[in-house]
């Protein structure tokens, strides 16, 4: 590896990037995928019925010009002739993120650096992972002697392109650049663990741990940044806080996902005295955690002072109808006061409920019948039956799903980059927080938390791998009750479907009992991800129990709601991040049970339909909500609101895999047929493939027979072209950098 210097008045000698990275409560040895491990997909040694895509004439137009444009670079011939091959580029590629680049490093010549700058963040909209644009957007911080936001950007070069770094880190500034460094180089998933960046022995390190009793630093500040704590809804004040707190630096703990440790943030700041004022007539919570055990609160109450104890990284609440001032000798942690009051330009609830893994195309081959409880709450609303992810799995599913986006538009589409969303992009609790919801995440896998993917949320209660409905359905009803002053948007993410290897989680017991030990014993030679599993009993078994047990805890739910509530008062929206692959004798990641996913809605306003067959995706959740609730939506968004809430119908829906080192995947889906395309080429680390050789499927649907038609080709082809040009297909113009970093993973 190359060696970083740090300078803070003194030389360090090379840094040590972590060689694990942490993904899924696994660690994995290294970034590098092998397009070859992936063979399982049968498909493909098919040949009737495959076709294989087609470039159109403008194609090879654009790679002349984008061969004259980088002579041209590389000749530094900054002259007319260069800015109209570059128009040239443009008409051609309007999605690409090359014009941004040409014309930035024009504007650089010129010495135009705040050109040069905001050209270069306008491609970065296009393509977050680029190293070509990191070593723009470094060089013209560095002009505007903006060092830090220079060093986040060769940091970037540092920890995904294997490329020298130096620093100087200011005086006093040292924990701010710790931050950085630590921001810099995470991946996505499993907050709030992390590899953290500090110095031990002269040089820069990333250590494994977890936040606790701490904010979860950003490479942007904020005002009321989350604070990490320890969840318990009652009982014993201090325990978790000091289990946490021994543990927040042990590499082992962090590699077995904390055992099932429960995490409760808040948007909080951290003082050793506060001040809360209350006009006559208001009324707040104040929640209050300490950061050490048996803490000490004094409370100044209208001229007499009272005393109560913290738990350590424990969070309490305090109903204030008054001014209060709070003291403590040690510091703790005071989220935004939460003002109490509803609005009749509100829903007292608006519950977002992710069922994980719930494959709705598996839930029809069984008839519902598994499903008894969702059928019967959602058939007075609306059970869309033809409802498909825009991805494979969760991490870029649920950011698709709070964004409205699809992957390649919000440039989320693997862990491995974990850096926040653009500030651009409001997301649905965003949404939901500006008009006075109080938004909590009563269960939640933190997936969204370093992404900014949940970031309107005040509070997240977080466990990475332990997620139960009948836990969270229970929490939620706490969480209601407690709260039940304000207008609440709740988010219950739970995953008691999901099918995992037996090498990463045990399956439901009755699976256990009731599959032949033969059976079971099979899938003991599986290691893939839970994408990637085969069609075994014990899969199937297991993911049909945890779609029973689901629907038996929302069932409870179900019930407290229509109790509790008259029916203008709520809306629910269900939904799945994706489906499983293990009813596919001939797995593919864009199939009718990988992509085929849950989408329902029911409450106040929303008519009921019952089953309707019309087609939706799930970007589309986010404009969905927009009409049942009442927010705009931004121009950036993808969705399209469905005709059985009056919006228009969709004439097809799009599902990809966008995953560094692995092939393109694609699915495309009318109502008659289903479209499949597969790259020959793996994809880059900036999200981007060459299409040339891809083979093309289209089947039939339902029935799945295979399709010859050369107009029904054409048809979907043309929608993939449309969809990936520039965009997700690169036609094989790579950056020389990219092919450089792209052999260093």
């Amino acid at each position: 590896m190359h060696s970083i210097r740090i300078f803070t008045g003194q030389c360090f000698d090379c840094c040590h990037l972590p060689q694990r990275i942490f993904a899924g409560g696994v660690f994995y040895a290294d970034l590098c995928y092998n397009v070859e491990n992936n063979k399982r997909d049968a498909v493909q040694k098919k040949g009737y019925g495959m076709k294989i895509y087609e470039r159109d004439v403008e194609d090879a137009a654009g790679r002349e010009l984008f061969a004259q444009l980088l002579d041209k670079c590389e000749r530094q011939e900054w002259d007319d002739e260069y800015l109209r091959l570059l128009i040239e580029y443009q008409k051609l590629y309007p999605a690409s993120e090359k014009f941004e680049v040409f014309y930035a490093r024009y504007a650089l010549a010129y010495g135009n650096v705040r050109l040069a700058l905001e050209t270069a963040h306008e491609g970065e909209r296009k393509r977050r992972v680029s190293p070509v644009l990191w070593e723009i957007l470094a060089e013209c911080y560095e002009r505007l002697d903006q060092p830090y936001e220079a060093v986040l950007y060769r940091t970037y070069l540092r920890v995904h392109c294997r490329q020298p770094l130096r620093a100087a880190i200011p005086e006093g500034e040292f924990e701010r650049y710790m931050d950085l460094f630590t921001c810099a180089a995470r991946v996505g998933v499993c907050a709030p663990y992390i590899a953290r960046a500090n110095m031990a022995e002269g040089a820069l390190k990333w250590d494994y741990g977890v936040y606790a009793g701490e904010h979860v630093p950003q490479v942007r500040p904020e005002a009321y940044p989350y604070w990490v704590g320890a969840y318990l809804e009652c009982g014993e004040l201090n325990s978790h806080g000091w289990l946490l707190a021994q543990h927040r630096a042990d590499p082992d703990f962090v590699d077995n996902s904390g055992s099932d440790f429960i995490y409760d943030l808040w948007r909080s700041t951290v003082q050793t005295e506060l001040a809360v004022p209350c006009a006559a007539g208001e009324r707040y919570i104040l929640p209050l955690a300490g950061s050490v055990p048996a803490q000490t609160f004094d409370f100044s109450i209208g001229g007499q002072n009272f005393v109560d104890y913290g738990g350590q990284y424990r969070y309490l609440f305090y109903r204030i109808e008054q001014p209060v001032r709070i003291r403590s000798d040690q510091p703790f942690a005071a989220a935004r006061p939460i003002r109490l009051g509803h609005s009749p330009q509100r829903k007292k609830l608006v519950l977002n409920i992710l069922v994980d893994a719930l494959s709705w195309g598996a839930v029809k081959e069984c008839g519902y019948a598994d499903v008894p409880n969702l059928m019967r709450f959602f058939s007075k609303g609306i059970i869309f039956n033809n409802h498909f992810s825009a991805a494979e799995y969760t991490y870029p599913s649920l950011i698709s799903v709070e964004t409205g986006m699809y992957l390649h538009h919000n440039q989320t589409f693997n862990e491995l980059f974990g850096q926040e969303i653009d500030p651009a992009y409001i997301t649905i609790s965003e949404r939901m927080a500006a008009l006075g919801y109080l938004c909590i995440n009563v269960m939640g896998a933190g997936e969204g938390i370093y992404t900014g993917a949940t970031r309107g949320y005040e509070r997240l209660i977080i466990d990475s791998s332990h997620l139960l409905g009948y836990e969270g359905v229970e929490r939620t009803i706490r969480h209601i009750e407690a709260f039940d002053e304000c207008d609440q948007f709740l988010w219950l993410h739970f995953a008691d479907p999901h099918a995992y290897t037996p090498r990463g989680q045990a399956a439901p017991m009755s699976a256990q009992t009731h599959v032949p030990l033969m059976e079971r014993l099979a899938a003991g030679v599986d290691a893939e991800t839970s994408v990637h599993l085969p069609r075994r009993p014990v899969y199937v078994a297991a993911n049909r129990q945890g779609i029973r047990n689901a629907d038996r805890a929302l069932g409870a739910l179900f019930d407290y709601l229509e109790a509790h509530f008259s029916a203008d008062e709520y809306i629910v929206h269900l939904y799945s991040d994706h489906g499983v692959s293990i009813y596919e004798p001939e797995p593919y990641l864009t199939s009718e049970t990988q992509a085929g996913a849950a989408l329902m809605i029911r409450g106040a306003d929303v008519p009921t339909l019952g089953i309707v067959e019309e087609l939706t995706s799930g970007v589309d959740i986010y404009n969905i909500m927009a009409h049942t609730v009442g927010f705009p939506v931004g121009e950036n968004v993808d969705g399209n609101l469905p005709a059985a809430l009056g919006g228009e119908e969709r004439a097809y829906v799009i599902s990809n895999s966008i995953y560094p080192g692995k092939p393109y995947e694609l699915g495309i889906r009318t109502q008659d047929y289903e479209f499949r395309l597969r790259s020959a080429h793996p994809v880059s680390m900036d999200g981007t493939t060459d299409l040339t050789g891809a083979q093309m499927w289209v089947w039939t649907r339902p029935a799945h027979e295979p399709v010859e038609d050369a107009r029904i080709y054409e048809y979907f082809q043309c929608i993939a072209r449309d969809f990936s040009r520039g965009a997700i297909d690169n036609a094989g113009d790579l950056w020389p950098a990219l092919g450089m970093s792209e052999s260093n993973k």
